[in-house]
């Protein structure tokens, strides 16, 4: 709905590299010029570069996951999210803020960074990672004028889910979300650590996110994350590979998004079929 009101196919849309590939999908179906800026664990977001694409090109908007960015977990400190929101102002720019890993938070306790927020800012959550993977309910955050907007497209009849799985969202939402996110935080942080502690063996380098549901894996050199994929596949154990998370769609073709959403026992079955496909000593 918003990529439809406000992409302008004379202007690029800033995307991280990588990004969330469900949003590339919907930006290459509307044929948007994608202008791509850096990402990295722990390294996070270039401020310079980003001020320096928006200042040459002139998007109007940018798609970014400032909170346990997918796929690399990064984390936008409160600096670099005044900055942004100040360098949208500056260059009319909307800035497409997507909140849905904000709440899987794994630090202890939990960190108080602000929202990236202002007055060219929207932002879009869902219930789908912070309450089940099954309920695909998603919100909108902005202006009054913009939502009357929406609701005057006809695109959000056909995106709207079923009533009965809006209502199912509205009574979990008015739990007390705390003792909720309190367990599934601890569950996730236990299979974290535990993933990260199965690929020590394998010469693969990473950063243990802060949050969010994946570990960004480096591969050693000369293996393709796309081979690697492909022939994991074959023994049914379905991986993403980096260049599915590229503007490009050519580069990060050492990288591989590896979640910890499955059970400890699952998690060591993967890394050991993993390491049986890439020819790694010790296999499981």
């Amino acid at each position: 709905l918003l990529d439809h009101l406000h992409t302008d196919r004379r202007s690029p849309v800033v995307v991280e590299n990588p990004t969330y590939p469900g949003a590339l999908a919907v930006l290459r179906a509307r044929r948007a010029r994608l202008l791509a800026v850096p990402v990295t664990a722990p390294g996070g977001w270039d401020i310079a570069r980003l001020t320096d694409a928006v200042r040459r090109h002139g998007p109007r908007l940018a798609y970014l996951m400032p909170d346990f960015h997918n796929p690399t977990g990064a984390h936008m400190d409160a600096a670099t999210r005044r900055t942004t929101a100040a360098l949208a102002d500056r260059y009319g720019m909307t800035v497409l803020a997507d909140e849905t890993m904000r709440d899987l938070d794994l630090r202890t306790p939990p960190g108080t960074e602000p929202h990236l927020a202002g007055a060219r800012v929207i932002q879009i959550g869902s219930a789908s990672k912070t309450l089940w993977s099954g309920l695909r309910i998603g919100w909108i955050r902005a202006g009054a004028e913009l939502v009357r907007q929406l609701r005057l497209n006809p695109l959000q009849a056909q995106l709207s889910p079923p009533p009965l799985e809006q209502l199912i969202a509205a009574e979990l939402l008015g739990v007390p979300l705390p003792d909720l996110l309190a367990d599934r935080r601890d569950r996730l942080r236990a299979q974290r650590d535990h993933l990260a502690g199965l690929l020590t063996a394998t010469g693969w380098t990473y950063t243990v996110p802060d949050g969010g549901l994946t570990l960004w894996v480096r591969l050693g050199a000369g293996t393709s994350a796309t081979e690697l994929a492909a022939r994991a596949a074959a023994r049914g154990l379905a991986v993403t590979p980096g260049p599915h998370f590229a503007a490009d769609r050519t580069t990060l073709t050492r990288h591989l998004r590896l979640p910890f959403t499955a059970t400890k026992e699952t998690l060591t079955r993967a890394v050991g079929l993993l390491r049986a496909c890439s020819g790694s000593p010790e296999t499981a």
